[in-house]
């Protein structure tokens, strides 16, 4: 009897697990974006200049129409506004920096 019982369990939890669709992920795994517009991700090249006196360099590693996402060296602390100019292209955006994580960054423009 306890071994049918174990069976009956077991074929229990088979059959909700075979009735789970296959290509939704957990919930856990999905994340909401927020953003306005669709990021690209990238591997640009990039100045930032901080003040009259001092520029940086840096690397775009996401970016759309309204913001990016940068690597700087070290921890520096970023100004609350910053210039970004992107090499290769010559655009240049002035941005506001919404948080920083050590050498992260997001930008907003």
């Amino acid at each position: 009897m306890r071994g049918q019982k174990q069976n009956q369990t077991l074929d229990a939890r088979l059959r909700r697990i075979a009735s789970r669709p296959v290509n939704t992920p957990p919930k856990w795994i999905t994340k909401r974006d927020n953003r306005k517009n669709s990021r690209q991700s990238c591997y640009k090249f990039g100045i930032l200049i901080l003040d009259l006196n001092r520029e940086i360099q840096c690397v775009i590693r996401d970016l759309s129409t309204s913001g990016a996402r940068i690597n700087v060296s070290g921890n520096l602390a970023l100004p609350p506004r910053v210039l970004l100019k992107i090499k290769g292209t010559g655009a240049t955006r002035d941005a506001q920096v919404i948080w920083q994580n050590g050498g992260n960054a997001g930008l907003a423009f």
